[in-house]
């Protein structure tokens, strides 16, 4: 009898959870695991075979196909992809099997496969309106005096120098399990103070900006050059210290000073006609020296491998030099970012961060994918 209760129990919460999902309404995650136990151990169902992941996918596919409805997508980060169900292998007899997470991962790429080509057709009529100046800007670049590796924010004239080396620290401060001098100060403090220079220094380099592409204060255009100017926010610390323990790990310190982009804006440009006239057109107000935009150190041109037939989110950033005001007779500059970007581009860009945020995780999937068969092997 409690066998039978059991099991009308359990075929019970599957329904209900099969439910949820198509409707899009909450559940929680261990309700969608003891029912995908069920399918798996007591049905002896596959995983990719149970009623569970068939809903599942069809579901998931078809938020993918429209990732702006940002409600189904807060859904599905928070009530399906959260689930522990996807470190499920796809053949549970089998330790060497790859995890559920890597179906997700598939249904990611096939989807950026699908908005690439949306996004190929608009990009070659871009090409073709204006051929000649197309290649001038694949080939778009700037002279500076900074090597590639010099372009840090300690580099700089009047960038923010660190107190310490990194010889010092480890020669005169102890190591522990608990505590590393580097990593302290380097996030801790050299970071903190670098952000606190970068917003003293934004509202005036917003300001410039739009005074620069003379755009309206209400509507942020300016029609006649055909641009549309968004101010970014300044970076948060934990996104520059996310970068710096993945993006800058390898580099030398401090870290932090590798960070480029926590003051940065967005220009937006019909075609590539006003988009060579804007990035002109800030170099020539740069060299008038009226404004706090000072010089470009960099340029990361992405349409210097551009391809349509792989088309991709691509634009071109200038990293450039920020003066601040003098504060107690001293004086810190900062490098900041300006992105300048096609209107389809920024499109396309909405829906590649919602995708590519998902990307993310196979990261430490990957990570966790050695790590488990050493840990049986060991076992």
């Amino acid at each position: 009898v409690q066998k039978a209760y059991r099991q009308e129990l359990l075929e019970t919460l599957l329904k209900v959870v099969l439910n949820a999902i198509e409707q899009k309404s909450a559940f929680s995650d261990d309700m969608l695991f003891i029912t995908f136990q069920y399918e798996v151990h007591e049905k002896k169902r596959r995983p990719t075979e149970t009623m569970l992941y068939r809903q599942i996918e069809q579901v998931v596919i078809r938020i993918l196909n429209n990732t702006s409805n940002k409600k189904d997508w807060y859904w599905m980060r928070n009530y399906v992809l959260a689930s522990s169900i996807w470190f499920f292998r796809v053949d549970p007899e089998d330790n060497k099997s790859s995890f559920l997470w890597y179906n997700v991962f598939k249904w990611v790429e096939d989807e950026t496969r699908v908005q690439s080509k949306i996004l190929s057709a608009p990009m070659r009529n871009i090409e073709n309106t204006n051929i000649a100046e197309w290649n001038r800007l694949i080939n778009y670049t700037v002279a500076t005096d900074l090597k590639p590796n010099d372009v840090r924010q300690d580099k700089i004239r009047s960038g923010l120098r660190a107190e310490y080396t990194a010889k010092h620290l480890t020669k005169n401060v102890s190591v522990s399990a608990s505590f590393n001098p580097l990593t302290h100060y380097d996030l801790s403090q050299y970071l903190t103070q670098l952000i606190l220079v970068c917003h003293e220094v934004d509202d005036q380099f917003q300001a410039d900006m739009e005074k620069i592409f003379e755009v309206d204060k209400e509507t942020k255009e300016n029609k006649t050059l055909g641009v549309h100017y968004m101010r970014g926010p300044v970076k948060k610390l934990e996104r520059c210290v996310a970068k710096c323990l993945s993006d800058y790990r390898d580099m030398p310190f401090p870290t932090a000073a590798h960070v480029l982009d926590i003051v940065r804006c967005t220009l937006i440009f019909d075609d590539v006609t006003s988009m060579l006239a804007g990035m002109d057109l800030l170099r020539k107000k740069m060299s008038s020296g009226a404004f706090c935009i000072k010089d470009v150190v960099r340029v990361k041109n992405g349409f210097f491998d551009y391809k349509h037939e792989a088309a991709q989110y691509t634009d071109v950033k200038f990293n450039v030099i920020i003066a601040g005001k003098a504060t107690k007779g001293r004086k810190k500059s900062v490098v900041g970012e300006v992105q300048f970007l096609f209107k389809r581009m920024h499109e396309f860009k909405k829906i590649g961060h919602s995708l590519y945020s998902i990307e993310r995780t196979q990261e430490f999937v990957d990570a966790l994918s050695q790590i488990v068969p050493i840990k049986l092997d060991l076992e």
